[in-house]
């Protein structure tokens, strides 16, 4: 995808939950140079800990 930009969003799902898992939502579209987004687009959820030492990613899902 040479030549192509990349638009990336970002959301936290749980946040107000007193859950410790948090969940970070990452969502990536292609974008051609005059701003037009192409038909490939992805997402991952990322689980993230409150560790002592700071966050700690515990794996992705689709």
């Amino acid at each position: 995808l040479e030549g192509k930009a990349l638009r990336v969003k970002t959301e936290w799902i749980n946040m107000e939950s007193l859950n410790w898992i948090k969940q970070l939502r990452v969502t990536g579209q292609w974008l051609n140079y005059d701003g037009e987004s192409i038909p490939y687009k992805w997402s991952r959820t990322v689980l993230i800990v409150e560790h002592e030492e700071g966050l700690k990613i515990l794996g992705a899902v689709e």
